[in-house]
């Protein structure tokens, strides 16, 4: 986890011009250090005494080796901290987002003669209990899931489907929509086999008569 720090001072009165500028002195090798992840300096447009300082590192240790380094100790220790009535600093850590998942995607083709027919049946079923949309003009459509989604266009004598949801969903989301058209064509004894991005095959869901 990074190590943040966030510091405010405040010059002597008539010091505001050697203090910005040994500041500006530190910018340069503080953000050539190794485990340094930000150095910025910061002046008040409003007031010239007041300076901040927004710093981030990659741990606590990095930022030890920034106290401890030359220009820490030439300009910070020599120069700014003689020359200052107020000092207020803030050690923080980091709040990173959590990971996210990458994405699992997974197609099928699906061979029949009434693509049309069983994409919108399939879209104004699953949409009951989320969200989706058919689009009769570009005989396309889409379900949205709570883990993931489906989308559906039409092909000649084939209904192709997308799946695009989280690795630990991917099977289930594959069935789910499997199963579905699978029973709304029964009559045609349709087949869905899927295949994952990675070019392995996912699942595969027909007609339990044909089994």
């Amino acid at each position: 986890m990074s190590f943040a720090v966030i510091v405010h001072y405040r010059a002597q009165p008539g010091q505001e011009r050697r203090v910005r500028e040994a500041l500006t002195r530190m910018i340069a090798p503080s953000r050539a250090e190794p485990g340094n992840l930000l150095y910025e300096v910061c002046a008040d447009p409003s007031d010239s005494a007041a300076f901040s300082l927004y710093e981030r590192y990659i741990d606590g240790d990095a930022f030890t080796a920034h106290a401890e380094s030359p220009h820490f100790a030439r300009w910070l220790k020599g120069e700014v901290l003689p020359c200052l009535v107020e000092r207020e600093r803030h050690d923080l850590t980091a709040i990173e987002p959590e990971p996210v998942s990458p994405a699992a995607v997974s197609t099928a083709s699906v061979r029949t003669d009434r693509p049309g027919r069983y994409g919108k049946q399939l879209v104004s079923h699953l949409s009951r209990r989320t969200t989706g949309e058919w689009a009769e003009e570009s005989a396309t459509g889409r379900i949205d899931f709570t883990d993931g989604r489906a989308d559906l266009s039409c092909g000649e004598n084939t209904l192709q489907l997308r799946v695009e949801t989280t690795p630990e969903h991917q099977e289930r989301l594959e069935s789910v929509v499997g199963r579905h058209l699978v029973r709304f064509g029964a009559r045609d004894e349709l087949v869905v086999r899927w295949t994952r991005a990675d070019g392995t095959p996912g699942t595969e869901q027909r007609n339990e008569a044909d089994e």
